[in-house]
Formats: C-alpha cells, sequence, structure tokens
C-alpha cells in the first residue's frame, strides 16, 4: 500500500479528519523523506509553497503524525528533536551512522540484529519488538577515502 494511503487509513481509523494543513505537512516528510528534519527545517520547505501554514500548525501537526506513528522521533546527538517518515514496511526501525565531524547520518537499511534479537529469545526469554541503534563515527569524506 502506498503511503498516502497508509496516511489516510490511519487518520480515519484513529478518527481524524485529513485537513488541508495535516495534507501538507505528510506531503513534506514524503518530499524529504530520506532527510531528518527539525519541526523548523519541515515548516521551512512547507512555507516556499503554502505560506499561509503557521509554525504552531507544523508543530501540532508534528506532534500528532508522531503519536500516530507516522513519524518517527530521532534524537542524534545534535541538540535537535529530528523527525523521519515511518510509513514502510519496515519490521524494525532502520539503523543510523552519524558522522561525529560533518554530522552526516546515513542510514543502514540491513536489519543487522536478527541473529542478536535471536540469542535474546532463546537464551533470555525476551522478544524483542522493535529497537532503535545508532553508530558513531566517521563518514568516508571526513576520512578522506572514496
Amino acid at each position: 500500500m502506498k503511503s498516502l494511503d497508509r496516511f489516510y487509513k490511519i487518520l480515519k481509523e484513529n478518527n481524524y479528519k485529513l485537513t488541508d494543513q495535516r495534507r501538507v505537512v505528510f506531503e513534506a516528510f514524503l518530499k524529504h523523506q530520506n532527510e531528518h528534519m527539525t519541526s523548523e527545517e519541515l515548516y521551512q520547505y512547507i512555507i516556499v509553497d503554502n505560506p499561509g501554514v503557521g509554525l504552531a500548525t507544523v508543530y501540532r501537526n508534528v506532534q500528532l503524525l508522531s503519536e500516530l506513528k507516522i513519524i518517527e522521533k530521532l534524537t542524534l546527538n545534535d541538540g535537535f528533536t529530528r523527525y523521519e517518515l515511518a510509513l514502510n514496511e519496515e519490521n524494525h526501525r532502520h539503523h543510523h551512522l552519524i558522522c561525529n565531524n560533518c554530522g552526516k547520518v546515513i542510514e543502514v537499511r540491513e536489519d543487522l540484529m536478527g541473529s542478536i534479537e535471536k540469542i535474546f529469545d532463546e537464551n533470555y526469554g525476551f522478544l524483542v519488538s522493535d529497537h532503535q541503534t545508532k553508530f558513531f563515527g566517521l563518514c568516508k569524506e571526513c576520512r578522506g577515502i572514496e
């Protein structure tokens, strides 16, 4: 199911109407889905085509989309709360590689934790439902390699 259809479905299932503002905020996340944006950065993208949308409206809609798990809140140790689109087919969240020098964030799509989760289940009887992993280091550009 396409992200926009899933968005509409989640709103409806939770008794929320699709307002123009919600659509605009969600579409901005779709358009910039490979970015990890603050609410303020999202707002800057939105007002280019929708100058009537206020920052408070963006904050309220980001909060709602986060509560509905349409977007995910990220803390990448840069002092900001960032968000990314969560409407995908992943069973778990993906991992992030964060450069300590330039701040670049690289998304790792492979699920690297499957064997660890199996050990947790077999040895401790603990069934993992989700995880969030961040790795810190230096990106290839900051290391000077290609």
